[in-house]
């Protein structure tokens, strides 16, 4: 990543040279590095490599939690929209949704 960085090397022949088929695998793996989450792996302390790996693991949890919150909160958006076309159907006399079947013009 450093060589690819520097401009040393270019993505194709990182692919070549570590055997990966996937130009996004190193682009992810670009990013992580700038990010700075990658883990030393000339770390020879192993402690502070535990530690690294507890702090990543719970930026992970705390990502998982804010995504499951927004997922919630899409599901009743969702069914908020749902009771919408279901009151408006009903009280206009509209059909709003598709029938199953239906052509396509």
């Amino acid at each position: 990543m450093r060589a690819i960085i520097a401009g040393r090397m270019t993505i194709e022949e990182a692919q070549a040279s570590c055997n990966i088929r996937s130009r996004k695998t190193i682009r992810i793996w670009i990013r992580d590095y700038q990010q700075g989450e990658n883990i030393d792996l000339a770390a020879t302390n192993l402690s502070e490599l535990g530690r690294k790996k507890s702090t990543s693991k719970a930026a992970g949890q705390e990502q998982i939690e804010v995504l499951q919150q927004q997922l919630a909160d899409e599901k009743l958006k969702v069914a908020a929209l749902n009771t919408l076309i279901d009151v408006a159907e009903e009280k206009l006399k509209i059909s709003i949704r598709k029938k199953p079947g239906a052509r396509q013009s």
